[in-house]
């Protein structure tokens, strides 16, 4: 259905419960005037305008306010024009011109906060023609090892999050094509602001218009680096204070905690696997052979010593026996194995047999106990009210591959569908202590299971075999 006017689109979308819903409704009318500036000030976080409080005004039942001067009064707060209070007057007489309806989603732009109709940049892009999605290269697994060609490098394969920084002409980190903030960005394409405070140490490199590929790790210790990926850095004192203003228990546990999450963080460094020209990256043609790329980076780096950035170690191999030993050699001393990667292999935007690891493999997939929970994040439907209270994460206690007892969180799987998350929220002491069957790709250095599953419940009165 085509709309009137970009008001009339946003109210439609309110309505709208589904994701594709919401990009046809976007598609039909991609083409209402204004439509697309609003969502560029609602959603582009790099147009910001320094205001935390919206204040008070009063709507008019004849609204007087046009589009053009709600663009001129962003001009004035995003180019810092206005500021304080001087600013706060400002937006006041402007939302006083307007009416409830209007002003309502005028101060959702200048809040940049669409989520009460679910909208997002991706979504945003995709409806409008926009999206690209995100590749990076990948390799085969262990099977394909057959068809590997020599001479190839064993290059260590590193226990982290793989993640890829972009840098602007002048060396510093950048935003890119798939997310606006100045950050880092998984294979997903998805920026991760936990790995912020490493911005300094990349910009040390000062390599320009560049993609980096690289792992983030701390002493290749899995769990580690997951419990600083989960942990919220940004929680204040008012997270853990009640409505009379007492300060709950949590928040010392939070300060604990947190002295442990930097502690991981002044350990925390950038393994580099790539630096790639940016253009030739997103063009997904990059013309150099991996030993090309190989010998440029080793040259980088040499007589280098970069506080928190390192090159990935790689050997020459000249057959699969070759390939198989380091790998296991690594292994043994407690590593992930290596990624073998053919001397005149591309850099693959696909998976090929110019790229196989070879890494640890998973004994068993577990028996798990159910021993604590997390509640997800606060979601809104499309109306703007927040759903009821679901399970995030289960906390799983099980028996490792060293035979140790372990506890880790997981929060996928066929297990828990949108229904269960709500019934365990409900009720969690008719769940702690059951036994789940869970799968893994493959276990840690340090005995956690990698991108764990939860595939089923078993019985009640299946017996804890845990302990």
């Amino acid at each position: 259905m085509i709309y009137n006017n970009w008001i009339s689109v946003l109210e439609a979308l309110k309505c709208e419960s589904s994701t594709n819903a919401k990009i046809a409704t976007l598609k039909e009318n991609k083409d209402i005037k204004y439509l697309r500036r609003y969502l560029d000030y609602s959603t582009n976080k790099q147009i910001t305008f320094g205001i935390k409080d919206i204040p008070f005004y009063k709507t008019t039942d004849n609204p007087i306010s046009t589009f053009e001067e709600f663009e001129f009064l962003c001009d004035q707060l995003s180019t810092r024009k206005l500021t304080g209070n001087a600013a706060k007057q400002a937006i006041a007489t402007f939302l006083s011109k307007c009416d409830s309806i209007s002003s309502f989603w005028y101060i959702k732009a200048i809040q940049k906060d669409l989520s009460c109709i679910g909208l997002g940049l991706r979504l945003i892009s995709k409806a409008f023609g926009e999206e690209k999605k995100f590749r990076c290269s990948g390799a085969n697994p262990e099977d394909k090892l057959d068809k590997m060609r020599y001479t190839a490098d064993a290059q260590q394969k590193i226990n982290g999050f793989r993640v890829f920084w972009y840098t602007d002409l002048d060396g510093k980190v950048d935003s890119n094509y798939w997310d606006d903030r100045k950050l880092p960005i998984g294979r997903s394409g998805l920026a991760i602001d936990t790995f912020d405070f490493l911005i300094p140490f990349v910009e040390e490199l000062n390599v320009k218009w560049k993609v980096i590929d690289c792992e983030v790790e701390c002493d290749d210790n899995l769990s580690e680096i997951q419990s600083l990926f989960n942990f919220d850095r940004n929680k204040t004192i008012e997270d853990f204070t009640s409505k009379t203003g007492k300060v709950k228990k949590g928040w010392q546990d939070h300060l604990n905690r947190l002295e442990e999450i930097k502690d991981i963080m002044s350990r925390t460094k950038v393994r580099v696997f790539e630096i790639l020209d940016r253009d030739e990256f997103e063009s997904q043609n990059v013309k150099l052979t991996y030993i090309e790329r190989r010998t440029l980076l080793e040259e980088f780096f040499k007589d280098k010593n970069y506080d928190r950035v390192k090159l990935v170690k790689a050997w020459p191999i000249k057959n699969k026996e070759e390939a198989i030993a380091k790998a296991e050699e690594l292994i043994r001393e407690g590593k992930e194995g290596v990624v073998v990667k053919w001397h005149f292999g591309k850099y693959g935007f696909t998976k090929d047999n110019s790229q196989i690891k070879i890494k640890r493999k998973a004994a068993c997939d577990p028996d798990c106990q159910i021993v604590g929970w997390e509640p997800s994040k606060t979601v809104y439907d499309t109306k703007g009210n927040p759903y009821p209270l679901m399970l995030g994460n289960l906390i799983l206690r099980y028996k490792n591959n060293q035979d140790k007892i372990v506890e880790s969180g997981c929060g996928t799987g066929k297990l828990l569908t949108r229904q269960f998350k709500l019934d365990f929220a409900k009720n969690p002491e008719l769940y702690i202590g059951r036994i789940v069957v869970a799968t893994c790709m493959e276990f840690s250095e340090d005995g956690l299971m990698i991108c764990p599953r939860v595939e089923y419940l078993r019985p009640p009165e299946d017996k804890n075999t845990i302990d």
